[in-house]
């Protein structure tokens, strides 16, 4: 659950929480991306829990 948004200077911001396999699962399918996109770098980190997500929505 969480939020991914596109962020002005085209780059993407992603917050997800889950449990450790489906959150590998789902860092694997942002490294891949869509169809006809370029991933170019993906960086993950751990950061404190600010909220609990109850779904997952695309800004």
């Amino acid at each position: 659950m969480g939020f991914v948004t596109n962020l002005e200077d085209g780059s993407v911001e992603c917050m997800a929480q889950g449990t450790v396999d489906s959150l590998t699962e789902f860092e694997m399918l942002l490294r891949q991306g869509p169809q006809f996109a370029e991933v170019t770098s993906v960086t993950c980190a751990d950061v404190p829990q600010h909220r609990d997500f109850h779904t997952f929505r695309i800004l």
